[in-house]
């Protein structure tokens, strides 16, 4: 999202957010947007786990956990943006006209439901031969494992930085997420460390990669 308008308090910004955290760029900069004060703001990055903090009053950019967690959602959801192309890229490859309706059937869906579209689509609109499938296969599995990681750190209860100030440790935590399964519930125990965190940013960003060169691909079948 983008607020343009800027203002002392709420500085003209962009960000990115899901139903747990939000990450933001607050560029502080009028740009000559009508009703906007007209000195601008030193620019900054803040942070917010809005599950602990509803009311944004404590900005844990720099906080090293939170701020693994915030570099691995912009990660994950780049991958979720390259499914979103790829799906609008074979609809115009065959034949859809305005890419308003696609844009349309697919705003609303999560990265489970457009990692299986996208996979669907391709091996419906492509002959390739088995090294082909097997790379094409090895990234669709890499990323159903991300995903599971992105729900596990969105949905889980997450216990990040708890204690005194001056005790409070941000290298770590340690939580829980609940899940129904055959036979009935189950609990599963989560527990992250940086070095945890940071494999999961590369894994992100190098599938990412891996999507947009699998469109080159794509692209010489048709």
């Amino acid at each position: 999202y983008r607020y343009w308008t800027h203002h002392g308090i709420r500085p003209a910004h962009m960000g990115i957010r899901n139903e747990r955290y939000k990450l933001m760029f607050l560029y502080g900069d009028p740009l000559h947007m009508t009703g906007s004060d007209k000195t601008g703001i030193t620019p900054k990055w803040e942070f917010h786990d809005l599950e602990h903090d509803p009311f944004e009053d404590h900005n844990s950019y720099d906080d090293e956990q939170y701020k693994n967690i915030g570099k691995f959602i912009v990660e994950f959801n780049m991958i979720c943006h390259h499914l979103q192309t790829g799906i609008i890229f074979l609809l115009e490859m065959n034949g859809l006209k305005n890419q308003q309706l696609a844009n349309i059937v697919i705003s609303n869906y999560t990265a489970g439901a457009l990692q299986s579209i996208l996979r669907s689509m391709i091996c419906e609109l492509n002959e390739f031969n088995d090294n082909e499938k097997e790379i094409i296969n090895n990234i669709f599995s890499r990323i159903e494992d991300l995903i599971k990681i992105r729900n596990d750190i969105a949905h889980g209860a997450l216990f990040v930085g708890y204690g005194e100030d001056e005790e409070a440790d941000f290298s770590q935590f340690e939580g829980y997420k609940l899940h129904k399964n055959a036979k009935g519930s189950d609990t599963k125990i989560l527990k992250y460390d940086q070095s945890k965190f940071e494999s999961f940013i590369e894994e992100a960003s190098n599938v990412a990669a891996l999507t947009m060169k699998m469109y080159n691909c794509i692209g010489r079948n048709f």
